[in-house]
Formats: C-alpha cells, sequence, structure tokens
C-alpha cells in the first residue's frame, strides 16, 4: 500500500497553469477556471496590438462563446477549442505555450485570464 501525502500549498494559492497549443487548444488547470469562475462557456478577445488572448466569464453583451469541456486524465482540466480565434486572427501558434501562475486581471469587473503570445514559457 503506498501512502501519497498532498503537497503542502504554497502561500497565496494553488499555481495558475493555462497552455495553448498549435490546434488552438487552451487548456487550463483547476486553479485558472476557478479564478474565472468556472462556466459553462468562455468568452476569448483578443488584442492585436499587445498579441494577448483574453479567457474571460461570459456576459450576455459577449458576442462569441466557446465552450469549455472537461480535460485530463483525472478530469480536474478544462479545455476550450479556440480554432476560431486562431483562424479569424490569422495567429499561428508554432508550439505549445505554457503560462505557469498566468494573470488574472478583471475587464468591467469580471475576471479574465490573459495569455501573453510574446511572453510565455515553451514547453
Amino acid at each position: 500500500l503506498i501512502t501519497i501525502k498532498p503537497q503542502p500549498r504554497r502561500p497565496g494559492g494553488e499555481r495558475v497553469y493555462v497552455s495553448i497549443n498549435k490546434r488552438g487548444e487552451i487548456a487550463m488547470n483547476a486553479e485558472a477556471f476557478r479564478r474565472i469562475g468556472q462556466p459553462a462557456t468562455v468568452t476569448l478577445l483578443y488584442d492585436e496590438v499587445h498579441k494577448r488572448i483574453g479567457v474571460k466569464f461570459p456576459v450576455p453583451l459577449d458576442r462569441n462563446f466557446f465552450p469549455v469541456r472537461r480535460y485530463g486524465r483525472d478530469q480536474q482540466m478544462r479545455i476550450v477549442r479556440a480554432a476560431r480565434l486562431l483562424k479569424q486572427f490569422k495567429l499561428k501558434i508554432p508550439q505549445t505555450l505554457t503560462y505557469k501562475n498566468c494573470p488574472t486581471i478583471y475587464l468591467n469587473g469580471h475576471p479574465m485570464l490573459v495569455l501573453d503570445l510574446g511572453h510565455q514559457t515553451n514547453s
């Protein structure tokens, strides 16, 4: 019988992890998903000037909603298929981009994860 001890939590809560691959799949760990309110759909925004993708809690004024589904071995991660966004803005993701401790900001009072395409950790 093997006993696995839980890892001690870091100060400030769990780590936020998000990634995007060349197929446009945005994967979020449970903490990242919790930070945007655990919605069934998300709104994706793109800032062309700063080359940033926003994954935000949807509101009725948003026009494009992307479904969120469970992902991973333990079904704790969430995935959003964002190929439509990549195609619309002619974005090319050559390899999987990972974001550790991805920032969460508030846009009009609603939480949003920010994926800066110019600043990430390649994996």
